[in-house]
């Protein structure tokens, strides 16, 4: 859908009045151009002698960010699926009792899914955030800048994926799964917080 495609279709489409992709894409996006950023600042590092104290502690590094990269680009279009499926879910009939009661059980099981996807974008982001404390330490001085610039925007997608939580959380009727999305958005959201000042604060 928008992975195969390039970054001006993306920001097209974005701008246009259609609901997708929207803030949960972009969020994914975001979060997938933290990640290749530490990447970059890694791949910078590794093959330069004065790093070789801590070279495999960056491919190991490497390795994980580059995974969390590709899921966090494949949520991208996950979630345009996940908004679409639940629109088909609110156009299907209620003309009686029986076909209400099914809409309604398919919108919840849609606002799960549609939940679900951007709380996958925030914690994925989270997990390259927890590495770039190290990267930032450890990792070449002459890109350190673009170490700091992951983290301001690694922080962003987690944040701002959990908006997208938000909304469709406000919809699910069950108070218990309601209770641990809020408990789960709270916790991420002061993960994210605590861990870009860690680079802000240096």
């Amino acid at each position: 859908m928008f992975c195969e495609n390039s970054i001006n279709y993306f920001i097209e489409e974005l701008s246009s009045e259609k609901a997708v992709p929207g803030g949960g894409g972009s969020s994914a996006l975001v979060g997938a151009n933290g990640a290749a950023l530490v990447l970059m600042v890694i791949n910078l590092t590794v093959n330069k002698e004065e790093y070789n104290s801590v070279k495999d502690k960056m491919l190991n590094i490497r390795e994980e960010v580059l995974n969390l990269r590709d899921r966090l680009t494949v949520l991208i279009d996950k979630d345009a699926e996940a908004y679409k499926n639940l629109m088909k879910n609110f156009k299907l009939p209620k003309n009686t009792e029986k076909e209400t009661k099914i809409r309604k059980n398919k919108i919840q099981e849609a606002l799960i899914i549609a939940a679900d996807v951007p709380l996958e974008i925030a914690k994925l982001s989270i997990k390259v955030l927890e590495y770039v404390k190290f990267v930032h330490d450890n990792g070449n001085i002459n890109v350190i800048s673009d170490v700091k610039v992951a983290n301001v925007l690694l922080r962003s997608a987690a944040i701002s994926a959990l908006y997208s939580v938000e909304i469709n959380v406000k919809s699910i009727k069950d108070d218990k799964k309601v209770s641990l999305y809020n408990d789960m958005i709270y916790e991420i959201k002061q993960k994210a917080i605590l861990l870009e000042r860690e680079i802000l604060d240096v």
